[in-house]
């Protein structure tokens, strides 16, 4: 666990000595997943199937199936709901953007992503209830979804190449970036930050 100290500009190591421990039942593992409150949310990104697990209950429920296959797609919240951004299936790469909605418990087709040339996984950064930021696979883009236009616009690229980046927001304008592989697959520790002001 490390922690970002933006006065000093460090990474600094945590431990997680404080944290209690919880059981989960086991599920394979996906990278389609999400919290929203008390309640985790998974999908299997080749099965297409969603489950949800509440400590209450402490199991996992079904929940409505997506419409497409999403591998080396992100999961978030939008507004709230969770959302399946991109990724690809068997006939190849896709832009499809699926979002689950509370009444009628199905997933909707949402605003569909520029699809990009290489297999590689996205990251999703939320930055607020109604705003989302995609850093997209292998290519350098970043786009940005607002919940009062629901249209994708592009942001400035991002400085290299790179896939399976950790990026997350820090205070509530300022996505950072850590890590992830460039192009032939080697493993990469710098860290790249774009202010959203």
């Amino acid at each position: 666990l490390t922690i970002v100290d933006l006065e000093q500009g460090l990474l600094v190591p945590a431990s997680i000595q404080g944290f209690s421990s919880l059981q989960i039942p086991p599920l394979p593992r996906s990278k389609l997943q999400t919290q929203k409150g008390d309640t985790l949310i998974v999908c299997m990104e080749v099965t297409k199937k969603c489950q949800k697990w509440k400590p209450s209950v402490d199991e996992w429920t079904p929940m409505a199936s997506l419409h497409r296959e999403h591998k080396a797609g992100c999961m978030s919240l939008f507004s709230g709901q969770p959302i399946v951004i991109g990724g690809r299936d068997q006939a190849g790469l896709h832009g499809v953007v699926e979002i689950f909605d509370e009444q009628t418990h199905e997933w909707i087709i949402g605003p569909t992503i520029p699809v990009w040339e290489h297999e590689r996984p996205l990251s999703v950064i939320k930055v607020n209830q109604s705003t989302i930021v995609v850093v997209g696979g292998n290519l350098r883009s970043m786009n940005i979804l607002h919940k009062q236009d629901m249209i994708w616009h592009p942001l400035a690229n991002y400085p290299m190449q790179r896939w399976l980046l950790v990026c997350g927001l820090l205070d509530t304008d300022l996505i950072l970036c850590i890590g992830g592989r460039d192009f032939y697959n080697r493993n990469q520790s710098s860290a790249y930050g774009l202010n959203l002001a």
